[in-house]
């Protein structure tokens, strides 16, 4: 059944933009764009491990052709392992293996070339494995392997510069080498090689600290090497050395994982990464020693896994790293021992892969990790309808208006936290406002009381404005409105 929706709630952000909504909303959203108008740039990095070294590229948007950036390849930390940047694509954070810290970086909008923040690098723990960007862009996790725990940082928003989060580092399972964070910012999740498990962290939303949740760690294949969630958070793979991929399904209030029937699901030799699209249609697996990437469609309900037709598809020799291109449609690899990038256009209705033109691009020596980025300049999409869009007959008493939608963002998701709603009219009263739960895909329903009334001389009728208004993770604000409306009389 819809939720019933009729007193006013409390919560960060958005309610400043409900309260002004009328008189700044406009210059708020401008707000929001903090990337400069126009079609930003699309990049793509790879983390050259025996080179110390970082190649960058500029992708072309329409045939996904890889040019190497004037400056490339940029100097990096002591064996760079594996990289991750922020949802707007400002600060680019890099693990070094060999010298224990996070190289951090400044990506110029323009140009894509890499300068070192101030103060980087910023000292972790001993090899570091693995480093993740929360969504919200406020901190950062690093997975120091031999010290089996995770080192927490808050980033400096002006400068990107890192500070440990109080009780940082955190304890993990034995050997952490694979982070991920849910898409909704709530639950860190680490890939423990040598105890085979999934460890579970929550986070405070303020300080970045985390608390291992109940249940956790959860076990996972043989040498569990990465894990990659689903953009609607409802699943979690994790990509095994036991040539598996595990599946699980995620308790979206608690972050508990529970295996999926018929996981473990099959994947070439020695699996090291695993992503999903930005859809949540498709997964894939780089399997390192097989050099190919494994395909799988994901049921959506489920998040049963089912091999794409034709997959594994041929890669470079040994990938270890893989990433998914912000608009879904291209998907490149970092191959270790030909020391270069394939790259693929993705089918978008049967997720097969299709070798790009001029594929595989030069790398350094020995590339290990990639990773690319779009600054997000584009809100959510909001779609809304009302059920009924018209009260009659004009009795005076409460009507219920069922309001739903569905809100999508491809780039750097929605953030759930901040997504509500807000109800106005011409005669300045209060009405309902409060917060929307987002169910699968964006989805979302639920009932308002609205006053069947209107002035007996408003010949126009009373014309009540629904609004809803959404953020994404770059901090990008959407709205969309509609109007219910009490008419004069029954004609009009």
């Amino acid at each position: 059944m819809p939720q019933v929706r009729t007193g006013k709630i409390e919560f960060p952000h958005l309610v400043l933009c409900f309260s002004l909504i009328f008189l700044v909303f406009a210059t708020l959203c401008a707000l929001a764009q903090v990337v400069p108008a126009g079609t930003p740039s699309k990049f793509a990095y790879v983390a050259n491990q025996h080179a110390n070294t970082i190649s960058g590229y500029v992708i072309d948007g329409t045939t996904g052709f890889l040019t190497e950036l004037p400056g490339s390849p940029f100097p990096a930390g002591n064996s760079p392992r594996s990289l991750s940047a922020d949802v707007r694509g400002r600060f680019l954070y890099e693990a070094d293996w060999y010298s224990a810290s996070v190289s951090a970086y400044v990506i110029n909008a323009s140009t894509g070339a890499l300068t070192a923040v101030p103060g980087s690098p910023f000292p972790a723990g001993a090899e570091m494995a693995a480093v993740v960007v929360h969504p919200s862009g406020k901190f950062v996790y690093a997975a120091n392997q031999y010290d089996s725990t995770i080192s927490a940082y808050t980033i400096n928003p002006a400068s990107g510069a890192l500070i440990q989060v109080a009780g940082s580092p955190y304890g993990s399972g034995f050997w952490p080498v694979g982070l991920a964070v849910a898409p909704s910012g709530k639950f860190l999740y680490s890939a423990n090689w040598i105890s085979s498990s999934v460890s579970a962290f929550a986070i405070d939303s303020i300080t970045g600290e985390l608390t291992e949740i109940a249940g956790s760690p959860f076990p996972a294949g043989s040498e569990a090497f990465q894990v990659a969630i689903s953009p609607s958070g409802s699943f979690a793979y994790v990509a095994a050395q036991s040539d598996t991929v595990f599946a699980y399904t995620v308790n979206n209030a608690t972050g508990a994982l529970t295996a999926i029937p018929g996981s473990p699901f099959a994947a070439g030799l020695g699996p090291y990464y695993a992503a999903v699209d930005p859809l949540g249609k498709f997964l894939y697996v780089a399997n390192f020693y097989s050099s190919n990437v494994s395909g799988y469609t994901i049921n959506q309900a489920s998040g049963v896994l089912t091999p794409i037709p034709s997959s594994p598809f041929q890669a470079g020799v040994w990938p270890g790293g893989l990433a998914i291109e912000q608009s879904g449609r291209f998907l490149y690899t970092a191959n270790f021992a030909s020391d270069n990038s394939s790259g693929f256009r993705i089918d978008p209705s049967t997720g097969s892969l299709t070798v790009l033109a001029g594929s595989p691009f030069a790398a350094g020596f020995r590339p290990i990790s990639v990773t690319t980025i779009r600054p997000d300049t584009t809100p959510p999409l909001i779609t809304l309808s009302v059920t009924p869009n018209r009260l009659w007959p004009a009795n005076g008493k409460m009507a219920p208006v069922v309001v739903s939608g569905q809100i999508t963002d491809t780039e750097s998701g929605v953030n759930t936290n901040e997504v509500g709603f807000l109800v106005s009219d011409e005669y300045g009263l209060v009405h309902p406002r409060g917060a929307i739960s987002l169910g699968p895909g964006g989805t979302y329903s639920f009932t308002i009381m609205l006053q069947a009334s209107r002035l007996g001389s408003d010949r126009k009728g009373r014309h009540y404005t629904v609004t809803i208004l959404a953020s994404d993770n770059a901090g990008n604000i959407g709205s969309q409105t509609i109007t219910v409306i009490v008419p004069h009389d029954q004609g009009n």
